[in-house]
C-alpha cells in the first residue's frame, strides 16, 4: 500500500545551493577526520625543522635558535601557523571546489526543475537527476542549513531541499517538522 504524498514542492538547484551544501557537510564532519587533517597540517612543522638540520638548508639553525628548546618552538610555530592558515583557507578552497564540481557538468541534471513528495513512506524525487522514492529508513540525519534543509542519506550525500522551495519561513519550518516528524515516527524514535 503506497501512503499519498502529505506535501510536493518544486525547485531546482543551482551552485550556490551545492557550495552552501559544501559548507554544511564540511562543518558538520565527523570530528576524527577534523582532527586528523589538524594533526597532519601541524605534523609538517616538526618534519620541516628536522629535514633543514638533517639535509642543512640552513646550516646555522641549531645556533639561531639557541639549542634544542628553540628548535621545538620553531616546529611549534611552524604547525601552528599552518592550522591557522589551513582553518582561514578551508572556506575559499571549498567554495571553490564545490563551484568547479557543479560547473564540470555532473550536477547538470540538478539544475532542471524538480519535485519532492514527503509521505510516510519516505522522500519521492522526480524530475532532474532522476525519480526515485529513499525511504525514511535510509536517511540518516535530516538537518537545517541557512539555506536549505539536507537530508543525509550517508555522512557526505543528502538530499537538498532549497528554501526558496517555500512561500515563506514558516512553510520550510513547517516542513521541516513534518518531515522529522514522519522520519521519527517510521524509525520508532
Amino acid at each position: 500500500m503506497t501512503d499519498a504524498p502529505l506535501a510536493t514542492y518544486e525547485f531546482a538547484l543551482d551552485a550556490d545551493d551545492y557550495v552552501a551544501f559544501a559548507m554544511f557537510a564540511a562543518t558538520r564532519s565527523r570530528f576524527r577526520r577534523r582532527v586528523g587533517r589538524l594533526m597532519a597540517l601541524f605534523a609538517i612543522g616538526p618534519l620541516a625543522v628536522a629535514l633543514d638540520l638533517a639535509l642543512g638548508i640552513h646550516p646555522d639553525l641549531y645556533e639561531e635558535a639557541d639549542g634544542i628548546p628553540g628548535l621545538i618552538v620553531l616546529a611549534l610555530a611552524i604547525g601552528g601557523f599552518l592550522i591557522a592558515f589551513g582553518w582561514l583557507t578551508d572556506p575559499v578552497r571549498i567554495r571553490f571546489e564545490a563551484r568547479r564540481r557543479f560547473r564540470d557538468g555532473s550536477f547538470a541534471a540538478f539544475t532542471k526543475p524538480q519535485m519532492i513528495e514527503i509521505s510516510a513512506e519516505g522522500m519521492r524525487f522526480s524530475g532532474g537527476a532522476s525519480q526515485g522514492l529513499t525511504p525514511w529508513s535510509a536517511v540518516v540525519a535530516i538537518e537545517e542549513g541557512t539555506k536549505a534543509a539536507y537530508f543525509f542519506v550517508n555522512s557526505l550525500s543528502a538530499h537538498i531541499v532549497p528554501r526558496r522551495a517555500f512561500a515563506d519561513v514558516a512553510s520550510f519550518k513547517h516542513f521541516l517538522a513534518h518531515a522529522r516528524a514522519l522520519h521519527d515516527a517510521r524509525l520508532g524514535m
